[in-house]
């Protein structure tokens, strides 16, 4: 097949012509390009131009058996459904909530490293759905079932078919090396932190960065920002004593109290006046502190949200000094 064919038949695939999207997949399948077995699954999910190259009938969506995809598949149908769910409803809360816990559900499955199951359990968790079993069986799938489940609030085979429907063609996309919406997710909440950074909405800014962040990844971030600005501050022992316990993950649990050393300077600060740029940096400090005890996962730890605070609590130390900085900050900053 000439390229000008091959840029043809993609053409008429985009705009819904099933002849030619198949025409494009057999290539691709000829070619090596698409494996079979990813074709095969496309076609059991329901991709119709997959169905025709394979000689297979017209997808009846109440036959599929959603236990019966493997686990990537699945875990991603359950999100896509998911996240039709969730843009029906009306109520912005009960979005805000969900989409946060299917922001940490997705990282982990572009990156599922055994350390983002606490944020997966307390996603879960302040979602208010049942979470026993979470961490003693097969992680991401059976995660992301309990999740997902009770973000829709529905078994997975209670889906609408809409829903339903809208999640197999997401799912299909990925199957198909076509792209990853998961992916192109991640990558749209970085280009929205930096439009709130530039339009100073600051704690937005921070949660689209900070919540599909890896612990380690948290604290690596909040600690680099802390150190650029330490730089061009005054010596403050309680501050360096953060930074070196950072430094070693078996001492991230002494945040905790070192939390409390930084705030009662903050308080004294805050009574005596004096050097804004000083209560800035204290400030950023007990945040950052706060971060890095989180990422402990030791008990009673500060509230989910506070490293949402870093770029906040970075900015208001970048307005005490000059352009030149503000400007070193920003990508570290912006690219965790």
């Amino acid at each position: 097949m000439s390229d000008a064919e091959q840029r043809a038949r993609e053409r008429g695939s985009l705009v819904g012509d099933l002849e030619a999207g198949a025409g494009v997949l057999a290539a691709k399948l000829r070619s090596g390009e698409v494996l079979r077995e990813r074709l095969e699954l496309a076609a059991r999910l329901g991709h119709p131009e997959a169905r025709a190259v394979l000689g297979l009938p017209e997808f009846d969506a109440s036959q599929c058996d959603l236990h019966a995809f493997p686990p990537g598949a699945r875990v991603r149908v359950l999100i896509g459904a998911a996240r039709q769910a969730i843009g029906a409803s009306r109520e912005a809360a009960w979005r805000d909530k969900r989409e946060q816990a299917l922001v940490v559900l997705e990282a982990w499955v572009l990156d599922p490293d055994p350390s983002r199951r606490p944020l997966v359990r307390d996603a879960v968790q302040r979602t208010r759905w049942e979470t026993e079993g979470v961490d003693a069986v097969t992680p991401v799938l059976v995660a992301a079932s309990e999740v997902v489940q009770g973000i829709v609030g529905a078994a997975p085979l209670g889906l609408t078919q809409d829903a339903f429907e809208a999640a197999i063609r997401e799912v299909c996309a990925w199957v198909l090396g076509l792209g990853d919406p998961l992916e192109a997710r991640a990558e749209a909440r970085r280009v929205r932190a930096r439009r709130a950074w530039d339009a100073r909405e600051l704690e937005r800014c921070g949660r689209l960065l900070y919540e599909p962040l890896r612990p380690a990844q948290r604290v690596r971030w909040a600690v680099s920002i802390l150190a650029r600005c330490v730089e061009q501050a005054p010596e403050v022992s309680a501050v360096r004593h953060l930074l070196a316990l950072a430094a070693s993950p078996e001492a991230w649990g002494r945040a905790h109290t070192a939390f409390y050393s930084l705030r009662e300077l903050t308080i004294q600060a805050l009574a005596n006046g004096g050097d804004p740029a000083y209560r800035a940096l204290l400030e950023l400090a007990e945040t950052t502190a706060k971060v890095v005890y989180n990422a402990s996962d030791e008990p009673a730890p500060f509230h989910y949200h506070r490293g949402w605070r870093i770029p906040l609590r970075a900015w208001a130390f970048a307005q005490q000094r000059d352009a030149a900085f503000r400007a070193g900050l920003e990508p570290l900053v912006l690219e965790p």
